[in-house]
């Protein structure tokens, strides 16, 4: 799974949007490649914006979309930068859970 953030800057702080692509086919799964989504602010504490955490592809796409352009806010698009992020046993994240809890332990990893 690769993850893409999108850093905010706004008047009351800074908020982290991690996209978590799961590239390779998901076996059993109707929706085959999803995305995990969440927003974070400086505490890690996560914030609001997105009722849901596990979307397709199109979904993903107008959500990258409507977060890297921003309204109010400037918005910077970052690369995420390394290996995958994979599971402890070496594989990628194919469980809904298993991609949120990724996502979780690589934001807790990039604030500091």
């Amino acid at each position: 799974m690769k993850i893409y953030t999108i850093t905010r800057s706004h008047n009351t702080g800074t908020y982290y949007t991690y996209f978590g692509v799961v590239s390779k086919k998901r076996v059993g799964f109707k929706n085959e490649h999803i995305v995990g989504i969440r927003t974070f602010n400086e505490k890690h504490e996560l914030v609001g914006g997105i009722c849901r955490s596990i979307f397709g592809i199109e979904d993903a796409r107008e959500k990258w979309h409507d977060k890297s352009i921003g309204t109010f806010e400037s918005s910077v698009v970052i690369n995420s930068i390394g290996a995958d992020v994979l599971t402890p046993n070496g594989r990628e994240p194919k469980m809904d859970y298993e991609v949120i809890k990724a996502i979780d332990k690589y934001d807790r990893s990039i604030i500091h």
